[in-house]
C-alpha cells in the first residue's frame, strides 16, 4: 500500500461523540440490567479508561491512514 494521507482524531471527538455519551448512559445502563453480575465490571472499566483518556490525552490519540493498494 501506498500511503497517501493521515490525520489524529481531535480530543473533541473522543469527548462529544464518545465518552461523553458513554459517561450519560452508565446509569440508565446498570438500571435496566440489575441482575447482571457483568454490568458493575463493565462500567468500572470504562469509567477507568475515560479517566485514562483524560489524564493522558495529551500522549494518545487515534490515526487515520489514507492508503491505495499498490498494483
Amino acid at each position: 500500500y501506498e500511503p497517501l494521507a493521515h490525520f489524529v482524531l481531535p480530543e473533541n471527538c473522543w469527548f462529544e461523540n464518545y465518552y461523553d455519551s458513554i459517561e450519560k448512559r452508565l446509569p440508565e445502563f446498570k438500571r435496566n440490567h440489575p441482575k447482571d453480575k457483568n454490568v458493575d465490571s463493565f462500567i468500572i472499566h470504562e469509567l477507568e479508561e475515560i479517566k485514562l483518556y483524560k489524564t493522558f490525552k495529551k500522549y494518545y490519540s487515534y490515526v487515520f491512514y489514507i492508503a491505495r493498494k499498490d498494483f
